[in-house]
């Protein structure tokens, strides 16, 4: 009771006279337990179905991964594959930084720079690139970075 109840009941459990481990049969009390336990079931609840979610999630991407694993196994050849990942992943960065069909003034070359020189250690001078060349366009850029 001390530990799901308020502390009005633990209170109002003192002031009736109870004794721990006495057997407790006050209607107000027996209300108030149901009550503690009914908020205690049903925060339970809500974590097992978060939990059930977050699982789901795992498993998808489980499904996923193995997917592609499975994909890998079988092709002799590999290297198509590959690189359809990579350029899927380029692709994916560089629209996160440089909008599609946006304006130059909304790009984050900088952080792309930077973001391609931690993740895949690409040293690209694309600042350099768009400094040198002012004509140069964002499909010619995107194909520059992904070869």
């Amino acid at each position: 009771m001390r530990i799901f109840a308020s502390d009005r009941v633990s209170n109002m459990m003192r002031k009736l006279g109870m004794k721990p481990g006495e057997a407790i049969e006050h209607p107000w009390v027996t209300k108030a337990i149901a009550n503690a336990q009914r908020k205690v079931e049903s925060r339970n609840f809500d974590i097992r179905k978060q939990l059930l979610e977050y699982d789901d999630v795992a498993n998808d991407q489980r499904r996923a991964i193995y997917s592609q694993r499975n994909e890998l196994l079988d092709v002799s050849d590999v290297s198509d594959t590959i690189n359809s990942i990579r350029e899927d992943v380029y692709k994916s960065i560089i629209d996160s930084y440089i909008p599609p069909q946006s304006l130059e003034e909304m790009w984050d070359v900088p952080g792309l720079e930077e973001r391609l020189r931690n993740d895949f250690d690409l040293d690209l001078p694309i600042s350099e690139w768009l400094d040198k060349e002012p004509d140069l366009h964002e499909e010619t850029l995107r194909e520059r970075i992904m070869k």
